[in-house]
């Protein structure tokens, strides 16, 4: 299993002030404490990062490059701020993440190229998440078809079925269960291609007593 670790979140308020102060010590803090606990690539969230994208993004990178040797992750929605991140980096990045969205396919996949890098690609489309398996598979056949036609082979791309918590409303476990029967076929229609997942998505909107610390 490949471990990605996910605390440094602008979400997270102690991010977000480090960032907006542009305090290397918390996110610095951050890195190494997922580094010892036996991470292998730090995910540095930047949201829709739209004040100042490329200067964030490389702050964000050189603030964590100067503490860790890890591969970096680069996960936003804004692809000013992705390529500005993925262009400094030391070792070869994942991009995460791009989508079937026909925007994503249009701006992500081809910086996933240029930059000869990994990618997480969603089964995301413009209509949203696919609710079962059939459209699960039908759209990352189309979304990894542009791939490869981009010259990023199976070996390169991380496939997010994407994990919706069991607590949402009707058919929440019926998602996670379509999720994890998806991963199980994904050797068979796409050969070589990886598999990712934000496990903790499962259990989001529970009682806090029912999820581990």
């Amino acid at each position: 299993m490949i471990i990605i670790g996910e605390s440094i979140h602008i979400i997270s308020k102690v991010v977000s002030q480090a960032v907006r102060d542009r305090d290397p010590k918390p996110i610095q803090e951050l890195a190494i404490a997922q580094t010892k606990a036996g991470a292998d690539y730090i995910d540095l969230n930047l949201g829709p990062a739209r004040k100042n994208p490329e200067e964030t993004a490389q702050w964000l990178v050189k603030t964590v490059q100067e503490v860790t040797d890890l591969p970096l992750s680069i996960d936003t929605l804004n692809h000013v701020a992705m390529e500005a991140g993925l262009k400094i980096c030391k070792t070869r990045p994942l991009l995460n993440s791009a989508s079937n969205r026909t925007d994503s396919k249009e701006q992500m996949l081809p910086l996933a190229a240029k930059y000869d890098c990994d990618v997480v690609l969603s089964v995301i489309t413009d209509t949203g998440c696919p609710p079962d398996v059939d459209l699960r598979v039908s759209s990352i056949l189309e979304a990894a078809e542009q791939a490869n036609n981009l010259g990023i082979p199976n070996e390169r791309i991380w496939v997010d079925p994407i994990i919706l918590p069991v607590s949402t409303a009707g058919e929440g476990q019926g998602y996670v269960k379509a999720a994890l029967e998806f991963i199980g076929i994904l050797p068979d229609i796409l050969p070589d291609i990886k598999s990712t997942v934000g496990l903790s998505n499962v259990s989001n909107g529970t009682p806090e007593e029912t999820r581990s610390s």
